[in-house]
């Protein structure tokens, strides 16, 4: 497997638009999403959410994400290479002493890319009253 590399994305840089712009295609169609957005854009800009650009082969991902307890929680992750983008991010994660990854998601789509192509467990899900959900995924990092 190539190497991944994370370059850290701060609020100040000339490219954090970019990468906003990007992650904001996590909120599109999700119950809530510019409510959701504009509370990561808060963290981002308090420090204590982190933007990461991934890069490596196959990869080109940007990440948003902060710890909350014993985990990672991913705000938003949009680009390609997500497979081997979690792989590595679990391993930094449980380097940091942390156990797991956690994320939410409205779309369909994804919580089954994160149940079956990553072996996230869904922990529950949040109905809400004009029939949309919210899956919240957790996937236990490896110690090792």
């Amino acid at each position: 497997m190539s190497e991944i590399t994370f370059h850290v994305v701060r609020a100040g840089t000339s490219d954090i638009h970019s990468h906003l712009n990007r992650l904001a295609e996590a909120f599109v169609s999700v119950h809530d999403g510019d409510a959701d957005y504009n509370e990561m854009l808060d963290g981002i800009h308090s420090g204590e959410v982190s933007v990461y650009h991934l890069t490596g082969d196959g990869v080109d991902l940007t990440l948003a994400g902060e710890i909350v307890d014993d985990a990672y929680f991913i705000w938003a992750v949009c680009g390609r290479g997500l497979r081997p983008a979690i792989a590595e991010l679990s391993r930094r994660v449980s380097e940091l002493g942390l156990s797991a990854l956690t994320c939410g998601t409205g779309k369909p789509s994804a919580a089954r890319l994160y149940r079956q192509a990553l072996g996230a467990v869904t922990t529950h899900t949040d109905e809400h009253t004009n029939g949309q959900q919210t899956t919240w995924h957790r996937l236990e990092v490896v110690h090792g």
